[in-house]
């Protein structure tokens, strides 16, 4: 299975879509057992294009709450005709502060989001 890996990057495209994101289905894992910490982010969602791409960062926003950690979703739209099509996304966090979050939050769409509990591994 392909995943896309995606740790602090920055994406850009002009055709960034944010209405072919559908049904986002994600896991939060912190394994203990790894040092640093690693805080393991892993998911799907519906896209309309089979050639969509996904991109997942760390969002900025003005009132953080500290153990939430906030990602932002976006779809680097294809142009492929329109099928539809079940995309798997990763991100990956390995420092010292992952230790404090309990709940990740994805936002994606058109202001919308998806908030997980943290699983603890180790």
């Amino acid at each position: 299975m392909n995943f896309l890996f995606a740790s602090h990057q920055k994406y850009s495209s002009k055709n960034n879509s944010m209405k072919t994101m559908k049904h986002p289905a994600f896991d939060a894992q912190l394994n203990l057992k790894t040092e640093p910490n690693e805080l393991i982010v892993f998911g799907t969602l519906f896209t309309e294009r089979i050639d969509d791409h996904l991109s997942i960062e760390v969002a900025t926003s003005t009132s953080l709450i500290e153990t939430v950690l906030l990602l932002q979703l976006k779809v680097l739209q294809g142009n492929e005709p329109v099928e539809g099509n079940i995309k798997p996304f990763v991100f990956k966090l390995c420092d010292s502060s992952t230790k404090h979050f309990t709940n990740v939050t994805i936002l994606y769409g058109n202001g919308e989001s998806k908030t997980q509990i943290v699983k603890i591994i180790g």
